[in-house]
């Protein structure tokens, strides 16, 4: 099944490199794998960040539906 990953590039509890080679391993194995960057965003995303990463969670499961 697809996989969505997202990610903050400042993330220091799940460093950002292990969200990407898990993203590169699962294309690499023909798994569709989107992942989605949050630029100098933390694990934890600000209420804002937070919204937008929930819409963009939403606009990705709608997009596999169709």
């Amino acid at each position: 099944c697809p996989v969505l990953i997202m990610h903050g590039t400042a993330d220091v509890q799940v460093d950002f490199s292990h969200g990407l080679s898990l993203h590169n391993r699962l294309t690499e194995l023909g798994t569709p794998a989107s992942l989605y960057r949050y630029e100098n965003l933390g694990h934890h995303l600000p209420a804002l960040d937070h919204a937008r990463a929930v819409r963009d969670m939403f606009d990705w499961i709608e997009s596999d539906l169709i």
